[in-house]
């Protein structure tokens, strides 16, 4: 189930990740730097107050609703009903800015920040909705509609002289699209309606979760602000275009494995208990390293071909140099996230995760106000990836008491041998121009690690096919 599921998930993602990539190959030609930076700093803002209010809400509906599977509706009509409070409190919130912030285009922003919050709140709630229910299908579909809607309407209105409204309005008419499928979808008959022991039970999972993911928001997202403050809005447009190439390639993937992984983890956590969740994450961290480790490396080496091929001249420079540092700290971000971080969610045990992120968010704001103002953009880069990594190494010490995850290593050293053998094919081919060669050249990666995985018999890769062709009795 794990390999169909993910199979299914990668498709989902991967198709509306093609269509995020071609956002942002039409954004950064379309938009200057100080116009993309402003469209960043909006969206990261709506991000940081998402993540501070609705998240909560939403990753405590991923984890208990199995345990309501049979009588989903209380749970549902409680989670709703949660969700209107939140939005009502949050318009309030933003009427008052509106009235006392005295400049126009700061009025303006709310204006269209309120909504898109609103917006990506429902959005992500029924994206959950769906994961927990084991429904990739359904939700590869939603995807698919809202980044679509908001490419086509976002591109328009920015040839149309909207500037950096273009994507935002984009972004949200594309989200309220999907809603409104959702909606139809997965609420019907659904009233909001307050349980207090429900609204309790998720109160008390995902609240303590709140803090922690600030803290992770915090490492992802304070260089952007920090930026703005000591090298401007445009430096912030040119860091965010190499950031987002790399994250809407290597975390894309990543989260498209564990989209298939982690309700499976719960599953059988809650079926067999602690061995039968350790056999079942030991198969979810081999898959999402066989996937992970080839595509981070992948982006590190051809960091200077992607960077030309798909970013805009005004681009290029600064994204050849951050990219392989991006990639290694979404790398490791992602094995944090994605399996290290299932030692606290399994046991219910939330709260903890608070100090891996809390030394790792106080080392990042500090890293990047030296390093930025000394180094410039690349500084902020370095900064990341130092923060993940010491989120890694305090999460995995205190993890393991509570939940002794582990990698496979035998699994661990074939991967590590096929993403090597795949990056040595590619520095050794010749450098061809334009798009054509970096399309040769991921090619050929992608060939020589699948010939490199299956000989080395990665996740049962010969095995499986000495087994199809009749070469095993």
């Amino acid at each position: 189930m794990l390999l169909k599921h993910g199979a299914i998930y990668l498709l989902a993602r991967l198709t509306p990740g093609a269509v995020a990539f071609a956002s942002l190959v039409a954004y950064t030609r379309l938009l200057s730097p100080e116009d993309y930076g402003t469209y960043i700093l909006v969206v990261t803002t709506v991000a940081l107050v998402h993540v501070n209010l609705f998240s909560w809400l939403e990753l405590s509906l991923l984890r208990l609703l199995p345990a309501h599977q049979d009588k989903p509706g209380a749970l549902l009509s409680t989670t709703l009903c949660l969700y209107l409070w939140l939005s009502a409190g949050t318009g309030a919130i933003g009427l008052l800015v509106w009235l006392l912030v005295p400049d126009p285009t700061m009025r303006q922003l709310v204006l269209v920040g309120i909504p898109i919050l609103w917006a990506h709140a429902w959005m992500e709630l029924n994206l959950k909705l769906c994961q927990s229910a084991l429904m990739p299908i359904r939700y590869g579909i939603l995807l698919l509609l809202r980044s679509t809607s908001t490419l086509c309407v976002g591109v328009a209105l920015v040839l149309y002289g909207f500037g950096a409204y273009g994507p935002l309005l984009g972004f949200l008419l594309g989200t309220v699209l999907a809603c409104l499928a959702a909606v139809s979808w997965q609420w019907r008959g659904i009233r909001p309606s307050l349980d207090r022991h429900l609204a309790g039970g998720l109160a008390r999972y995902g609240l303590p979760l709140t803090g922690s993911i600030a803290l992770v928001f915090v490492i992802d997202s304070a260089d952007r602000f920090m930026i703005a403050h000591f090298l401007g809005a445009d430096a912030v447009g040119v860091y965010s275009a190499a950031y987002d190439l790399a994250s809407q390639s290597l975390q894309v993937l990543m989260m498209a494995v564990n989209l298939a992984a982690y309700p499976l983890a719960i599953r059988a956590y809650e079926a067999e208990g602690v061995p039968g969740a350790i056999n079942q994450l030991r198969q979810n961290g081999v898959f999402l390293l066989s996937i992970a480790l080839p595509a981070a490396l992948g982006i590190a080496v051809l960091a200077g071909p992607l960077a030309d091929g798909l970013l805009g001249e005004e681009y290029r420079a600064a994204a050849r140099l951050i990219l392989p540092w991006i990639s290694l700290a979404i790398f490791i971000a992602g094995m944090k996230v994605f399996f290290f971080d299932m030692a606290f969610q399994l046991s219910k045990r939330s709260g903890a995760m608070m100090w891996s992120v809390g030394a790792a968010a106080v080392c990042n704001v500090l890293l990047n106000y030296w390093w930025i103002q000394s180094f410039g953009t690349i500084g902020a880069a370095w900064a990341t990836t130092v923060s993940y990594a010491i989120a890694l190494g305090v999460c995995i010490a205190i993890g393991r008491r509570l939940l002794p995850i582990q990698l496979d290593w035998s699994q661990t050293l074939r991967i590590a041998c096929a993403s090597g053998f795949m990056v040595l094919v590619i520095v050794s081919m010749p450098a061809l121009p334009g798009l054509p060669g970096l399309c040769a050249q991921i090619g050929a990666g992608v060939a020589a690690y699948g010939i490199a995985g299956a000989l080395l018999n990665v996740m049962g890769a010969r095995t499986y096919l000495a087994n199809r062709l009749g070469l095993l009795p």
